[in-house]
């Protein structure tokens, strides 16, 4: 625990004295860039994760109002219409 304060802390101090400042960013960057990376990575994904859950419930609700039935050896009936199998 007192190794993360001390290398969150590090940065702030750096950023102090001009000859520093330089590293500040680079250990700030290295600091906060996967946490952002992961941020826009999830942002990125909702668009995606909306259309798996739309296909997921459409697909859920067609089970439901089709009422697939299967009639032994002679195929499958989905509403009058006969598939084969």
């Amino acid at each position: 625990m007192f190794i993360l304060l001390l290398y969150l802390f590090l940065p702030l101090i750096f950023s102090i004295f001009p000859f520093t400042q330089g590293w500040a960013t680079v250990l700030f960057d290295l600091i906060w860039s996967p946490f952002r990376d992961v941020l826009l990575s999830v942002w990125h994904f909702i668009p995606n994760l909306f259309t798996i859950l739309v296909i997921y419930f459409v697909i859920k609700l067609c089970g439901k109002v089709c009422e697939v039935s299967i009639l032994g050896n002679r195929g499958r009936k989905v509403n009058h219409f006969w598939l084969s199998c």
